[in-house]
């Protein structure tokens, strides 16, 4: 079973693909497997980015049709982990969403996608938006095992170079 954050080699990685794509949405759709294939976990479903640019919310890239509805459903109800980590600048970890009780009508919503664990990890928040890697797996209790090796605050700072 894996159980851990691959670090190693990730970053080279990551600057790969910043250097090799010219479209920012190719980079990101890159960067979504990238980083789900960097957790090495089972049971991950897939992975997101969210963006917030002034008062708009988005999903700009997504590995599977079902983790983009479920980000889609944090911006209809105004809440869940992606848009915390965004407004707080830090990872926030949903351990098991059966027992979630910060985001009710999220949770509830998101329960029907069959669900277990969320990791949201900011790559950079400012004031006027930020970027949010959205992790998403079946089973309940992924995430703990290689969440203290995330640090809390803005893990991930991407500058990308199409600024």
């Amino acid at each position: 079973m894996a159980t851990e954050w691959r670090s190693e080699g990730f970053v080279g990685e990551l600057q790969d693909l910043v250097l090799r794509h010219e479209e920012v949405h190719d980079f990101l759709q890159d960067l979504v497997g990238l980083s789900a294939g960097a957790l090495a976990l089972d049971g991950v479903i897939g992975c997101s980015v969210t963006l917030r640019h002034l008062d708009a919310t988005f999903t700009v890239a997504f590995s599977a049709p079902d983790i983009g509805v479920m980000d889609e459903v944090q911006y209809e109800v105004r809440e869940g982990p992606g848009l915390e980590a965004i407004n707080t600048g830090s990872t926030v970890l949903v351990d098991d969403m059966r027992s979630e009780d910060r985001w009710v009508e999220y949770g509830q919503r998101v329960r029907n996608f069959d669900i277990g664990a969320i990791m949201a990890v900011p790559m950079g928040v400012g004031p006027d938006g930020g970027a949010v890697l959205n992790f998403y797996a079946r089973a309940p209790h992924v995430f703990a095992r290689v969440s203290n090796a995330w640090p809390r605050r803005s893990p991930l700072t991407l500058r990308a170079p199409w600024k």
